[in-house]
């Protein structure tokens, strides 16, 4: 067997820190139905002016497995309709990687929230009561 010479390597990076921090948002429904496509949405702004950051890409993922991606609008927002495969409790999360706009490093955010996806979604009694009172109400009387 060959004798092997003990080596190493070493590498040195640079870590720059971001000239404005950034804040991004989360929405989407609270709960949804298995197959039902719903919405995410959000607005990614800049913390020094609160202004909107535009052009950027969002990453979106569902319990660490992807969603694909968003662009943010002019007005710092952004959208993208997506499913989720099963029932069960989900944690959305929207990520900002950063980016440069002029020389300005802008810095990374993330957010998450959580949504359910239910078998059926379930009705709330009140709200029936009241649909058929406003029928009632509505009917023709002789």
């Amino acid at each position: 067997m060959p004798y092997l010479k003990p080596s190493s390597a070493s590498r040195g990076i640079t870590v720059e820190a971001a000239d404005v921090g950034t804040t991004l948002t989360i929405s989407a429904p609270a709960s949804v139905q298995i197959g039902q496509s719903f919405a995410i949405t959000g607005i990614l702004t800049r913390n020094d002016t609160g202004g909107p950051v535009q052009g950027a890409s969002i990453a979106l993922k569902y319990n660490g497995t992807g969603l694909g991606s968003a662009s943010t609008g002019v007005d710092g927002d952004y959208l993208r309709s997506v499913s989720l495969p099963a029932a069960g409790s989900y944690t959305l999360r929207a990520e900002f990687a950063g980016m440069n706009v002029g020389g300005l490093a802008l810095g990374a955010s993330s957010a998450s929230r959580t949504t359910s996806v239910v078998q059926q979604l379930q009705q709330n009694p009140l709200l029936l009561l009241v649909g058929i009172a406003a029928l009632i109400f509505l009917l023709p009387k002789k």
